[in-house]
Parts: structure tokens; C-alpha cells; sequence
């Protein structure tokens, strides 16, 4: 099982008893065509997770807390393992390279960062968005099709894990 958050993987370790479980960090890119999706051949020169895992397991993405808050008809068209990602249509953000569109993993922090970026364009006199901003709710396998299709939205989409995320990754993996 690959968490979204430590915490659920925690929370799961310890449900387990006597179990010699433990919790890592890695990567999306490091395990989700050759584990989870099986659209890449493990091979000896794979490191990390990927390269040390055993390739004929079964292996599943964990959203946790995240699917309560997606709507009814999500998880009728999405299947076990998939995960949801939350994007407010309004929001974005400029780079060099043009619009950053981003997506989040559970639908707080998508609201609290639309709620930061409006007290900041507040602060500097630039017109508000609406209070109520539209929030739309797509999923991990849907954005990686997305990503393989290419063109102009799948390069501008990006991850954003919660901060606390952040933090627990780096601690892990030093």
C-alpha cells in the first residue's frame, strides 16, 4: 500500500498488531508504472521503492481521509486505488514557463491556499474572486492519462502535497 499521508500509514501499522510493518517516503514517479499500474518491467537497475519491491504484488494507492470528500459519483466511476485530487478552477499561479495549475490531495488545503491567494491580492489592491470558488475533483489515474495525452494543461499541472506531507518526506528520507 502506498499512503497519500503518513499519518493513515501509521494508523494502519498500528492496526496490524504484531505485524513487522514499517513506514517510508518515496515518490509518485517512483512507483506508479512499475508497481501500481505493472506498465513497466522491474528490472536491476531500478533503485528505490520500484527496485526493491517484489513485482508480483499487488500494490494499491491509499487516499485515506480524502475520498470523504469527494462527491457521490466519483467513486462510482473510479476504481479501488484511485485518488482524488482537488483543483479550484479559479486558482493558478504564474511562472516563467506559463500558468501553474495545481492540484491538491484533499480538498482543505485547496481551499485554504484559493483562501491565501485572496488575502494576498487583497493586500495588494488586485480584484478578489469569488467567496465560494467552483472545486472540481479529478484523480490520480485521470491526470496521468492526462499527462501521457500531453498538451498544454498536463504541463501545466501540479502536485501540491500538504505542507505537513512535505515536512514527514524529508524527515524520512533524510
Amino acid at each position: 500500500r502506498f499512503f497519500m499521508d503518513k499519518g493513515d500509514a501509521d494508523a494502519f501499522c498500528a492496526k496490524q498488531g504484531g505485524k513487522n510493518l514499517q513506514v517510508n517516503a518515496t515518490t509518485l514517479d517512483d512507483v506508479f508504472f512499475t508497481l501500481v499500474k505493472k506498465q513497466a518491467k522491474l528490472g536491476s537497475f531500478l533503485t528505490g521503492v520500484a527496485g526493491a519491491s517484489n513485482p508480483e504484488a499487488t500494490y494499491l494507492l491509499v487516499c485515506g481521509d480524502a475520498i470523504r470528500d469527494v462527491p457521490a459519483d466519483w467513486q462510482e466511476k473510479h476504481s479501488t486505488g484511485d485518488v482524488p485530487l482537488y483543483r479550484i478552477a479559479s486558482l493558478a499561479f504564474q511562472r516563467p514557463e506559463g500558468l501553474e495549475l495545481p492540484l491538491f490531495l484533499n480538498k482543505k488545503d485547496a481551499l485554504d491556499s484559493f483562501t491565501r491567494l485572496q488575502e494576498s491580492k487583497k493586500m495588494s489592491g488586485q480584484p478578489l474572486e469569488e467567496k465560494n470558488p467552483e472545486i472540481q475533483v479529478t484523480s490520480i489515474f485521470d491526470i496521468v492519462k492526462l499527462f501521457e495525452i500531453g498538451g498544454f494543461e498536463g504541463r501545466a499541472l501540479e502536485f501540491y502535497p500538504s505542507v505537513g506531507n512535505i515536512e514527514e518526506a524529508r524527515s524520512m528520507m533524510g
